[in-house]
């Protein structure tokens, strides 16, 4: 009979060693498992951390970038609101005139060169004068208070001698252009005209010259 005890005694101590060996185990998967899911969540909210600070900058970066394109691209000149230089037009004058942009008035000029090309023009009127070398080309636009007229002789104040002309506007712009293709240095002269010795005779001159 004490064998019979003591037999059930070895058995419950290794039943309860078994027991206490699958505790063991478990806890430690169970706490492995705590572990590595903390794990992951660091590594989570690590990242969330770094995405989030990673966004203002990746946002001032674009910001930065349109700014710079913006600079990048200077708007284009307005000749209708750019500074002008004043000019005074005279009779057949001497020295040459710059190309650019300008502004003037003929108030005080009289009527030196009746018209070219067949255009009539009985107002008040100047010349700028222009050299222009083999293949230069120069363009002019006139905006005149009154009605202007615009054209281009090639020996001032000889009509005959018309290379361009424009009076296709009461009261808006007036433009002509011409090429040197004589082979040498020509002088050319563009008459700033108008239709009426009266009423308003200021104006704008754009003058250019590629070659």
């Amino acid at each position: 009979m004490s064998d019979w005890i003591l037999a059930k005694a070895e058995y419950t101590a290794a039943v309860q060693r078994l027991a206490g060996i699958a505790l063991l185990f478990f806890a430690a998967a169970a706490c492995g498992g705590d572990d590595t899911k903390g794990d992951a969540v660091d590594a989570a909210s690590t990242a969330e951390a770094d995405a989030s600070s990673a966004s203002p900058d990746a946002s001032a970066s674009a910001v930065d970038a349109g700014i710079s394109l913006v600079d990048a691209q200077p708007s284009a000149p307005d000749a209708a609101s750019s500074e002008r230089t004043t000019l005074s037009p005279q009779f057949c004058p001497s020295t040459p005139t710059a190309p650019g942009l300008y502004e003037g008035t003929l108030a005080s000029n009289l009527n030196d060169v009746s018209g070219c090309g067949g255009l009539s023009a009985p107002g008040r009127d100047g010349a700028v004068r222009l050299e222009l070398a083999p293949g230069a080309s120069v363009a002019a636009t006139l905006r005149h208070d009154g009605d202007g007229i615009l054209y281009i002789l090639d020996a001032c104040p000889v009509v005959s001698s018309c290379l361009d002309s424009s009076d296709g506007s009461i009261s808006g712009a007036e433009s002509v252009s011409y090429t040197n293709d004589t082979g040498v240095t020509n002088i050319v002269y563009v008459i700033l005209d108008s239709d009426s010795l009266g009423g308003a005779q200021t104006f704008e001159l754009d003058l250019s010259v590629a070659n």
